[in-house]
Parts: C-alpha cells; structure tokens; sequence
C-alpha cells in the first residue's frame, strides 16, 4: 500500500505534514471511535486513550470528531459536504489523527461559534461544522460579540494587523520592521519601549508610525 499522496512543508522545514491515501467512510470511522468518546463534549484526558488503526496510533478522543458526529458533516456557511476521512499527521512518527474532506479535497473543519479570543469555549456545544474555506473567511468574527483591537495598517500595501494589547503590538514591530541587534540587550529594550510610546502617540492622535497608519477599533 502506497503511504502518502503529498507533503506539505511545515513552519518546521524539516517536518511534514502527510496524509496517507487510504479513504475511511464516516460512518466506518465513526465505529472505529465509539459513541463513549464520540458523545463527549470536551476533549479533556485525550492523551490517556489510545488507538491503533491500521498500523497507526491514533487518540480517539478529538473534539472533531465529536464535532462531525453531533452536529454533522454538512458546512453550514456553503452546504459543502464531507464524505471521507484520511489519516494525517507527521511523516516521523506513528501517531495520526482524522482528517474529513470533500469528494473535491478541501478540508472540513470545527468551528468555533463564539471564537474562543472572545471567550468561547472549547467545547462541542460552542462548535459547529464548517468548510476550510467559509472557516478562513469567518476568522474570529462574532454578530454581537465585538472586543477592542489595536489596527496597523500598512501604509505601502494597506495590509491590516491586529493586535490585542499594545506590548504586543511593539513586540511585533520590534521584531519584524525596527530589528535592532539582538546581541545589544540596551538597544532592544530601548528599541521596545520607545516603540511602545510611538504606539500610543499615534493611537491618540490616528498618526502614523514606522510605516503604519494606527488606530483602535472594536471587532
């Protein structure tokens, strides 16, 4: 039996993502879990159970498969559904999880109804079934539920940064665009504080700093 279809590169460069070419039907996966694990509603202890599938570990607790069989299959944004699940994971070790797809390939996911940087929790009865797609273009937006965010806009592109806190903020900065020298301890520190106090000048006054136009706003 052939092992992989692809890889795909990770942040890590020296690990990969595989995902073997045997489909499993859902209802066959289903079996293979077991409404004890599938009837859950949090994936607490998931690392104390174990199973093997074809060669593969696998832990059958998951809060997506408890996802896909308490709240279905079906993307409730496009009506995307999946059909099959695949084993993935890393290409250097034995252990694998479920992936569900399409009959077309594209992934489906859980998602979050009330995203979990706006106090969702991570359980099932906050999840519901979504394409990879509609999942990416929801991101972490709410109807009602709106939490203040630091907005960096870059003046050149006009691509949007968000950012939680403004430490964080300057963090960013710092690394990315300023990038003083690592090996001076005082100029990162002074680099990163003075960063801090452009922020917040600009943010007062809708100014711009080290190539960002800046602003506060509730999403």
């Amino acid at each position: 039996m052939k092992k992989q279809e692809r890889k795909v590169p990770t942040m890590d460069k020296t690990a990969y993502t595989v995902i073997e070419e045997k489909p499993y039907g859902i209802q066959e996966v289903f079996n293979l879990i077991g409404e004890e694990y599938l009837n859950r509603q949090d994936s607490a202890h998931k690392k104390e159970h174990n199973m093997v599938v074809d060669g593969f570990d696998v832990y059958p607790i998951s809060l997506r498969y408890m996802n896909f069989y308490q709240h279905g299959v079906t993307c409730v944004s496009c009506g995307r559904v999946g059909t099959h699940f695949k084993l993935c994971g890393d290409s250097r070790a034995n252990r694998r999880h479920f992936n569900l797809y399409t009959d077309d390939g594209v992934l489906m996911t859980k998602d979050h109804i009330i995203p979990k940087s706006k106090g969702g929790m991570d359980i099932v009865s906050n999840m519901q079934t979504m394409c990879a797609c509609c999942n990416r273009k929801k991101g972490n937006s709410h109807p009602t539920i709106k939490i203040p965010y630091i907005v960096a806009v870059n003046k050149g592109n006009g691509h949007e940064m968000l950012f939680r806190d403004i430490n964080k903020a300057a963090r960013h900065l710092v690394i990315s665009n300023l990038k003083p020298s690592k090996k001076n301890m005082e100029a990162v520190v002074n680099t990163t504080i003075s960063a801090v106090l452009n922020i917040q000048s600009a943010l007062a006054n809708n100014g711009s700093y080290a190539g960002f136009d800046w602003r506060t706003e509730e999403r």
